[in-house]
């Protein structure tokens, strides 16, 4: 059995067109479940929370169990928060976490 995918094993970078945009420093990764799915996680400026929204096809969606009716993101997230919702999107999709190698 494979160790399970955790917060612990995401590489941020930064990202420099959301930078420009809002002037200032954003961390963010994205995850890949299969060919449909996929997790963008963010770290906000000058906190120590994360943003995630949910991909379905490449486009924000809306994700029951991940994201709140009428959102395509969930703000204020601790580590262990990303690391559940982890879990639930390999289970939604049954595939695998694999952290794209995203250049901004």
């Amino acid at each position: 059995m494979s160790k399970r995918f955790t917060f612990a094993d995401l590489n941020f970078k930064e990202d420099p067109h959301l930078a420009e945009k809002y002037q200032t420093t954003f961390i963010r990764t994205r995850l890949s479940f299969g060919e449909k799915y996929g997790l963008s996680i963010v770290r906000l400026p000058g906190k120590n929370t994360y943003e995630i929204g949910a991909l379905v096809d490449g486009e924000l969606t809306e994700l029951p169990g991940i994201t709140e009716d009428g959102d395509t993101v969930k703000a204020g997230l601790t580590p262990d928060d990303v690391s559940g919702i982890i879990l639930k999107m390999q289970s939604i999709s049954a595939s695998e976490p694999k952290e794209e190698d995203v250049t901004f």
